[in-house]
């Protein structure tokens, strides 16, 4: 069973002295790698035999994991994914953003989408970041919003990185450019409003002239808000049903003052340029498409 769908199941049964003992564990989790017993008996005020109860039913559920005391030296245990859903998912639940939880309808290397429902019933995309919680090398060499510090655990990379997206689309859907609108976000979880549409490597376009020009169009507009993507290619190009195209995925962006933004702007460019270039054999030089020097200088 999918880690989202074993927190939907568990959820109706989870009491607040659950939430409780997982928040504790969130919180701790920024000073331990393994959280001791004796910490959560502080921090939530429980006695042994309650907090002892909580953990047992957490980790029937698959929201906790223990380490043995020979492994670090104590009793401690950490938050799995699923107990970090959790808290999420109770925070978009009482404030009243969805009313349930529907099938995945989207996954990738860093994250999982599923359909939402509002109180209202209109259709959501609820997308749970999943960045490799045990890669941190990995992590602190191409996210730059983390690479300065010492400890980083994974939950505090996910919520960053929900947070940076949230924060882009915040600047790029009230000036019209075609990005998903935000609704809400906490911790790693993102919500949006639902797209219909494929990813532009999953599908193949009738006029791919006309689509690359949307997308580099599409593309200059957030330039001129001042957001760089930074990592764009044909994985966060969507192509809607209608046909018009949808720029997501924007957890690298950087402002256009940033002083890689020459850098990541031409290799956007040049990436998407390089993808038609290949599937659809069109002869387009990206570097006409790159915006002229005085436009960075506008922004410093």
């Amino acid at each position: 069973m999918v880690m989202v769908e074993r927190v939907v199941q568990a959820f109706p049964q989870m009491e607040p002295e659950d939430f409780k003992v997982l928040r504790a564990l969130e919180l701790e989790m920024r000073h331990h790698e393994w959280v001791p017993f004796e910490r959560l008996l502080e921090r939530t005020g429980f006695d042994e035999k309650e907090l002892g109860y909580r953990l047992s039913r957490l980790d029937r559920w698959d929201m906790i994991i223990r380490t043995r005391r020979e492994t670090v030296g104590y009793l401690g245990y950490q938050l799995r994914p699923e107990g970090y859903d959790a808290l999420a998912l109770r925070v978009l639940v009482e404030e009243g953003i969805i009313e349930g939880l529907g099938p995945e309808i989207g996954v990738g290397k860093e994250a999982d989408v599923y359909l939402g429902i509002s109180p209202k019933g209109v259709e959501l995309a609820v997308k749970f970041n999943r960045i490799g919680r045990t890669s941190y090398t990995k992590i602190k060499r191409y996210r730059e919003y983390v690479k300065d510090k010492r400890h980083i655990s994974w939950l505090y990379v996910n919520r960053l990185t929900a947070e940076r997206e949230f924060e882009a689309l915040l600047h790029l859907y009230p000036e019209g450019v075609p990005v998903p609108r935000p609704v809400y976000q906490n911790r790693h979880v993102l919500v949006m409003t639902k797209f219909d549409g494929k990813e532009l490597a999953e599908t193949r376009v009738d006029d791919p002239e006309r689509v690359l020009r949307e997308i580099l169009d599409a593309y200059h507009q957030a330039l001129e808000v001042g957001v760089v993507h930074g990592d764009l290619s044909q994985f966060n190009i969507v192509v809607e049903n209608d046909g018009s195209v949808l720029l997501i995925d924007w957890a690298h962006w950087v402002d256009l003052s940033h002083p890689s933004a020459s850098e990541l702007i031409e290799r956007d460019v040049r990436n998407v340029c390089e993808y038609f270039r290949r599937k659809y054999r069109i002869s387009v030089d990206y570097r006409e498409f790159l915006p002229d020097e005085e436009v960075y200088g506008d922004r410093g």
